[in-house]
C-alpha cells in the first residue's frame, strides 16, 4: 500500500507543533476563523509557522473570507496551502488558486452532495471530505458514510483527503476502507475541544504509519 499522507489541525501550541514534526506529519493546519474553539490569531500563527519543520507543510484553514483576507495572511504567516471549509464557489477556487495551492472541504451528507463535488474539478488541488454538522463548519468529531468518499472517486479525479471522526483507535480501519490520499485529524486528538493532545497526536500518526507499511 502507497503511503498516506497526514495533516494534523487546528494547532494552538508549540508542543502540538513539536508533536506532530515528532511524530511524522506530513502537514499542520492553523485556523483562522474567529468562532471556532480552534482559531489562532496572525500573531499566534507567525509563532507556529516558524516553529514547524521545513519539510512539514503549513496549512492555513478559512471559511468564507474576502479573498484579500486569506491573501494577506498567508503572506503574514508564511502558509504553504490554503484549505477552504465555507461555501467559496469554483471561480473563488480558482482566482485563489493562481496564488496558493487550495484544498476544498466537503461536508457530505448524502449522495446527492457527493455528486456536487464535481463542480470543484480543476479548480481545486485536492477535496477534503468531512461529515455534515449542521451550523458548523468542520471539527465536529463526527464521520460519514465511508461509502460515500470512495463513490466521490466517480465525480472527481482530485486527490481525495479523509476527514471527521478520525482517531487513534479507528485510522487504520478507515484507511483500509477508503484508501485516501491523506487523512485530515483535528478533534480526534484532543483532550478536549481547541486543546491537543500531543500523546494522542504521536499515537494517531503512528497507528496510520503502521497501517501502511
Amino acid at each position: 500500500m502507497r503511503r498516506v499522507r497526514s495533516k494534523v489541525c487546528g494547532l494552538r501550541g508549540l508542543a502540538d507543533v513539536q508533536a506532530c514534526i515528532s511524530g511524522g506529519a506530513d502537514a499542520i493546519g492553523l485556523v483562522f476563523h474567529a468562532s471556532s474553539p480552534r482559531h489562532v490569531t496572525i500573531e499566534e500563527a507567525v509563532v507556529l509557522s516558524h516553529a514547524a519543520s521545513p519539510f512539514v507543510t503549513v496549512v492555513g484553514l478559512f471559511v468564507d473570507a474576502p479573498l484579500d483576507q486569506v491573501r494577506e495572511t498567508a503572506r503574514s504567516c508564511r502558509l504553504n496551502v490554503i484549505q477552504l471549509h465555507g461555501e467559496e464557489s469554483p471561480e473563488y477556487c480558482s482566482a485563489l488558486r493562481n496564488d496558493y495551492p487550495v484544498l476544498k472541504a466537503a461536508r457530505l451528507r448524502d449522495q446527492d452532495s457527493v455528486l456536487a463535488l464535481g463542480r470543484y474539478h480543476d479548480c481545486v488541488d485536492a477535496l477534503l471530505l468531512d461529515a455534515y454538522v449542521a451550523g458548523q463548519a468542520g471539527g465536529t468529531g463526527h464521520s460519514f458514510d465511508w461509502s460515500w468518499f470512495n463513490a466521490a472517486r466517480e465525480s472527481v479525479d482530485e486527490p481525495l483527503i479523509l476527514a471527521g471522526g478520525l482517531t487513534p483507535d479507528n485510522v487504520a480501519a478507515a484507511i483500509a476502507r477508503t484508501h485516501p490520499y491523506a487523512v485530515d485529524v483535528s478533534s480526534g486528538v484532543e483532550s478536549e475541544p481547541g486543546i491537543k493532545d500531543p500523546s494522542k497526536i504521536l499515537r494517531f500518526l503512528m497507528n496510520l504509519q503502521g497501517a501502511t507499511r
